[in-house]
This record gives structure tokens, C-alpha cells and sequence, in this order.
């Protein structure tokens, strides 16, 4: 199991530290803080539903093009490993329901 954690939490720390962040009031938050709150959330979903997980980053890997993440409205986040760290987690959720 601590190396599902380890995995996942490495997969996640790369596409949401690169995402944009705002506060409710429009003000950018604190990166570092809420990028840990973010990946531990998303580690607790994943963990609890490999398979849901899995399905949720199919759905995201349409919104790539190359290591360029589009989100709607057109914002454009350039990722270090692009589509290859989104298909291994998504090998990864599978082979672990």
C-alpha cells in the first residue's frame, strides 16, 4: 500500500503543482499549501476507488495535447511529463483494482 501512496502522490504532485491556483477572492493562494491539501485528497479518492480514479484521468488525458494540459476556457499548462505520466497512472489504477 505505501507504494500505491508513494506513486500516486509523485503522479499528482506533477500536474497539480503546475496548476494555476486561486483563493475564493480571486488572489493566487499559497502554492505550497494548497497543492498538499489538493494531492491528499486526490490520494484518498484514488486509493479508495482505483477504478473511478482511472476513469477520471482517461477523461483528463482528452484534454492533453502533448505535455500541454488544456483546461476549459482555454488555459494552457505546459507538464513536465505530459500524456506518458497520465497513461502509467492510468496502467497503475487498473492493474491495482
Amino acid at each position: 500500500m505505501e507504494i500505491i501512496t508513494t506513486r500516486i502522490a509523485l503522479f499528482l504532485s506533477l500536474i497539480l503543482v503546475a496548476a494555476p491556483i486561486a483563493s475564493a477572492d480571486g488572489v493566487s493562494a499559497t502554492r505550497d499549501r494548497v497543492s498538499a491539501e489538493a494531492v491528499i485528497g486526490e490520494m484518498s479518492l484514488a486509493r479508495q476507488n482505483p477504478s473511478r480514479y482511472a476513469g477520471y484521468l482517461e477523461e483528463l488525458r482528452a484534454h492533453y495535447n502533448g505535455r500541454v494540459l488544456v483546461l476549459p476556457g482555454h488555459t494552457k499548462i505546459l507538464t513536465k511529463e505530459g500524456l506518458g505520466a497520465v497513461d502509467e497512472a492510468i496502467r497503475f489504477l487498473r492493474a491495482a483494482q
